[in-house]
């Protein structure tokens, strides 16, 4: 076991050590949603992987919910149909991710433009 907490911690401080990078890409903000506040790290990876900038997001409480498979409120999600065009593979990621469990006709043809367009 202690072998299993050294690796999480390896993994943490791996994170830790993103963070300014991740502060200076986001500029304090939800990368998804755009709102300002509390924002924490989450990588879309497993997190058996060294943790990198092209899986990695900085990102509100509620969009970790959304990520973790929460209800996701289309009206609150719209910032998500401009996501998709990110240069950050992490965001645009994600954002296609989240939209395509959007049942609105703007998310549908967001996830078809993104998909013509992006090899994901």
């Amino acid at each position: 076991m202690a072998k299993g907490l050294q690796k999480q911690q390896a993994y943490q401080q791996a994170l830790s050590l993103l963070g300014k990078s991740l502060l200076r890409r986001s500029k304090r903000r939800c990368e998804l949603s755009e709102e300002s506040g509390e924002l924490v790290i989450y990588d879309l990876n497993p997190p058996a992987e060294d943790p990198t900038l092209d899986h990695v997001l900085h990102v509100s409480p509620k969009v970790v919910g959304w990520l973790d498979g929460e209800q996701i409120n289309p009206l609150e999600a719209r910032p998500l149909e401009s996501m998709v065009w990110s240069e950050h593979t992490a965001v645009a990621r994600a954002a296609l991710q989240l939209l395509k469990r959007v049942d609105e006709p703007w998310a549908r043809d967001a996830v078809e433009s993104a998909q013509m367009m992006n090899d994901f």
